[in-house]
């Protein structure tokens, strides 16, 4: 044929496809030669403005299947229509597999090269809307078999098998399971907010708001994305700062009753209940502001909402909820109208009566808004001066400017210093909320990958610091949330990882090398000894990263998720059968989130 193209061929990602197809194709019928109509830079060529088109990816991948010139005999099970496969070897005993579909839909390919004999290493490369022909798994010493999973309709999936290890000078990111433990996996994936008690949050809290299995939810300023109800807030469910807080006709727990049922019955969450009044900015006026004559009333009011919940009163419920936050930001003007000073010495008042009333119970705060190490050392020392309980020390993270990632990472350092001195040794810390911005103008992250894995980063960074627990904000459908209407967003999928890292509790020890300032992984297993490891990588250049295992024994079973900027989604990208101690994950973007889970 001495000319041939598909209409539109290079400016569409499936007739690219197709047209990989087609050549493969034709290796069965009696065409001797195929000229591609152009492989120049004219109209339907595989150059346009200097730039590659995507038929130069799939002709290329079929390119690197002819220097393998001895075909090699293949058997397809469920082979759609539209899709072509070849196999070829050449006179070292390399392998190249290469499959064509197009329009065949998502699916999942198992290349089985069993009968071909031992490889030292295999290599996984796609072509799909991306554009782009890219590696996207390898593994040393595969054990037969190798799959991968399509995320696009039609791609091209090159599979090369090496029988000696390609050398390279790749620079990678190597991190090696020493075989020690190093304690248990805390629960830093707690968040904010719930799904909103609205008709546009069904499809979220049925299908995805459970799969991210947050171990706590707290509870604040749920308004902001329940217009018209009255919840959770003090002044919220007792709303006439007037009235007598002890006759049942003053409060309404109604909104809060269901909001807290939907929190614990659709997602398995336990409430994290912040006693406080509403940011004055999302009501037309402050309902109750807290003076220094009203707290003994306020305290009343508290110990009536916790009997509601815990004990059931006044039609309540026994919900057990055992975390009570006092207060919300009283070095914010639009939660708290008084001084510091009369901060503390509610604190102190309202935290005596609850723990008189309840001893069981957590309570803490302040709930700074922005940390400061002079506000902790006035409170944590009024406290022991007054003898005033501090179950938790909570405060947020919001500010993210240059410089400033070491600082979240390690501030509650010297917090707990504090509190050790103090006496407070058995004090937790908690991050009550956090969601650093780039710029504090407009504080509003994008939902793109490359903030994801700095909060994926920051997450796992925390393991190795004094915080006990961190509340996301938010893990609801707002706009910092994990979900954006009608699909869940790339934060929902760190969120998705780290339920699967917590379900390996047992923390295990990892050496690294190559990881960015940015840049973290913890690993975990369970009593079985199934291991999973998630990896955030924010800002690194390499393009691979090792995982060697080989301390932990045999497995049965590899799979590597990946989500990256052309892959908002935490999908399975490769799965290997009784792996050999070491999997490599490619990552051609300089921004990723990995986890690789291995079975017995």
């Amino acid at each position: 044929i001495n000319g041939w193209t598909n209409v539109v061929t290079k400016l569409n990602p499936d007739r690219a496809c197709l047209t990989a197809s087609i050549m493969l194709g034709f290796q069965d019928v009696p065409i001797d030669k195929a000229f591609f109509y152009t492989a120049t830079s004219s109209r339907w060529g595989v150059i346009s403005n200097g730039k590659l088109e995507p038929v130069y990816y799939t002709i290329k991948a079929v390119g690197d299947l002819r220097a393998h010139p001895t075909r090699i005999g293949l058997k397809s099970i469920n082979m759609p229509d539209g899709a072509r496969a070849l196999a070829g070897i050449d006179e070292n005993g390399d392998v190249d597999i290469l499959l064509a579909t197009y329009k065949s839909g998502k699916r999942e390919i198992n290349f089985d090269f069993s009968a071909m004999g031992q490889f030292a290493r295999g290599e996984i490369y796609i072509y799909d809307e991306n554009n782009k022909l890219e590696r996207v798994a390898c593994v040393d010493n595969p054990n037969g078999k190798m799959q991968v999973n399509t995320l696009c309709n039609s791609v091209v999936a090159l599979l090369k098998l090496y029988k000696n290890a390609p050398q390279t000078n790749e620079e990678k990111v190597k991190i090696t399971a020493t075989g020690k433990t190093a304690g248990t996996i805390k629960q830093l994936n707690c968040g904010n907010h719930g799904p909103a008690l609205k008709s546009y949050s069904i499809h979220f809290k049925t299908k995805y708001f459970g799969n991210m299995k947050i171990p706590y939810i707290r509870l604040n300023n749920e308004v902001r994305e329940n217009s018209g109800l009255k919840l959770i807030n003090t002044n919220q469910i007792f709303p006439l700062k007037d009235a007598d807080p002890t006759k049942k006709e003053f409060y309404d727990f109604r909104a809060t009753d269901d909001y807290i049922a939907q929190i614990i019955n659709y997602g398995g969450a336990k409430p994290f209940y912040c006693l406080s009044n509403t940011d004055e900015r999302l009501i037309n006026r402050m309902h109750f502001r807290i003076d220094k004559p009203q707290v003994d009333k306020w305290c009343t009011v508290c110990e009536n909402i916790v009997r509601h919940y815990n004990e059931g009163k006044w039609d309540g419920f026994r919900h057990n909820i055992e975390y009570w936050e006092i207060w919300a930001e009283p070095d914010n003007p639009h939660f708290w109208s008084a001084s510091f000073e009369d901060y503390i010495d509610l604190y102190i008042r309202a935290s005596k009566h609850l723990k008189s009333c309840f001893p069981k119970i957590k309570v803490g705060g302040p709930s700074l808004h922005a940390y400061s190490q002079e506000k902790a050392a006035a409170f944590i020392t009024a406290c022991k001066a007054a003898g005033a309980p501090i179950d938790f020390f909570s405060y947020m993270e919001y500010k993210y400017e240059k410089g400033e990632y070491n600082n979240i990472i390690h501030r509650a350092d010297g917090l707990r210093k504090l509190l050790d001195d103090n006496g407070f040794k058995n004090t937790e810390i908690i991050v009550s909320a956090w969601h650093p911005a780039a710029d504090r103008e407009n504080p509003w992250p994008t939902n793109n990958v490359d903030w994801t894995t700095l909060y994926s980063s920051i997450m796992l960074h925390w393991q190795d610091s004094p915080i006990d627990k961190a509340m996301f904000d938010a893990v609801s459908n707002n706009g910092w949330g994990v979900y954006n209407t009608p699909n869940p967003n790339s934060r929902y999928y760190m969120f998705i990882a780290m339920a699967d890292l917590m379900e390996h509790p047992i923390r295990l020890e990892l050496k690294t090398e190559g990881l960015s300032e940015t840049s973290a992984v913890v690993a975990g297993k369970n009593e079985k000894g199934d291991t999973d490891v998630v990896i955030s990588l924010h800002g690194v250049t390499t393009r691979s990263t090792v995982f060697d295992f080989s301390t932990l024994g045999k497995f049965s079973n590899a799979d590597i998720y990946l989500m990256d900027r052309t892959r908002p989604e935490l999908t399975k990208v490769s799965s290997y059968a009784n792996p050999d101690g070491k999997v490599e994950i490619s990552n051609n973007r300089p921004d990723a989130l990995i986890l690789v889970k291995l079975k017995k």
